[in-house]
């Protein structure tokens, strides 16, 4: 059996892709690591969802791995007590990606706006 998320957007190229994983289910808010098949770049996702249950995904569907290390890394290098704040940040941060087309996009941006001093 496998754990099935259908048309949910993708972070490294701003399309939707069908997502799977085998042999267990999706845990709503837990990040997942995959491999974008239009970039080839690693990207993380963190389903809403517990999915649907399938016995086939199908064709295509990009296959999810557990990523528990990402969310330790979160805050990792931040200066001691902002840790929390980056922490409370992350939703938001993964939200305005999936707005402006992936991380890489928003990380121009925000090179951008630091340049106009904004």
């Amino acid at each position: 059996m496998a754990a099935l998320l259908r048309d949910a957007a993708c972070d490294s190229c701003g399309t939707h892709h069908h997502f799977c994983l085998l042999g267990a289910e999706l845990s709503p808010g837990q990040t997942y690591s995959y491999s974008c098949p239009m970039t080839g770049q690693k990207a993380f996702l963190r389903p809403g969802s517990a999915g649907e249950d399938t016995p086939h995904p199908p064709q295509g569907a990009v296959q999810l791995s557990p990523a528990p290390d990402a969310e330790s890394k979160v805050g990792e290098g931040t200066p001691p007590g902002h840790a929390g704040q980056l922490q409370d940040a992350v939703p938001e941060v993964v939200e305005a990606a999936q707005k402006v087309g992936g991380y890489k996009r928003l990380a121009d941006i925000a090179g951008t706006l630091d340049e106009m001093g904004q």
